[in-house]
């Protein structure tokens, strides 16, 4: 996997478009890794590479709750 993971439609409740039963974007693996909804199994957490796809998504959803914040101070 690149070192920014595609994140496309990722939110809080959705997986990133790109996942499948077959693999995570963030696990990389055939389980989900998502941020609110599972989490990196015990092995992943020593592999840098799913760690920083981890970060990214954290920091993807972060992003959005801001802008949402943002969006209805503006509203």
């Amino acid at each position: 996997m690149s070192d920014k993971p595609n994140l496309a439609g990722l939110t809080t409740r959705m997986c990133p478009s790109a996942c499948s039963a077959e693999g995570c974007v963030i696990s990389g693996k055939a389980y989900c890794a998502h941020p609110t909804k599972g989490a990196l199994h015990q092995a992943e957490m020593q592999d840098h590479d799913a760690l920083n796809r981890r970060d990214h998504a954290k920091a993807h959803l972060e992003r959005q709750a801001t802008e949402a914040r943002i969006a209805t101070m503006r509203s």
